[in-house]
């Protein structure tokens, strides 16, 4: 999509709703939906990061890598398609393959042709 638009103050329109793009600098870009939701997107020495932000409206209501945003910090890591969080004293390694991978998107289940 982002290859089809002029990256300074675009938009993206598709039968449902209209989300702007906009080039924050040489190496970022911003989506923004008209529900609220924006992610920006930064290339930094090869490694791409990225900031989310969600309206409070949302809150309680989200799950999978981001947490749950429902201000309890213990129990954000919940791996997909299980109600019960991780233990607070997993290892960074089983939070990698317990939890992190358990949201793995495979090719049938994404929104991306590849």
């Amino acid at each position: 999509v982002c290859n089809e638009l002029e990256m300074v103050n675009s938009t993206y329109n598709n039968s449902d709703e209209t989300i702007l793009i906009t080039r924050e600098a040489e190496n970022s870009i911003s989506c923004i939906t008209p529900a609220g939701v924006s992610i920006t997107i930064t290339n930094s020495n090869g490694a791409l990061s990225f900031a989310l932000v969600i309206p409070p409206s949302w809150k309680g209501l989200t799950t999978g890598l981001m947490g749950n945003f429902n201000g309890n910090k213990s129990d954000e890591f919940i791996p997909r398609k299980q109600v019960m969080p991780l233990s607070d004293a997993i290892s960074d390694r089983n939070i990698h393959w317990m939890f992190a991978q358990t949201w793995n998107v495979t090719q049938f289940e994404s929104l991306f042709t590849y």
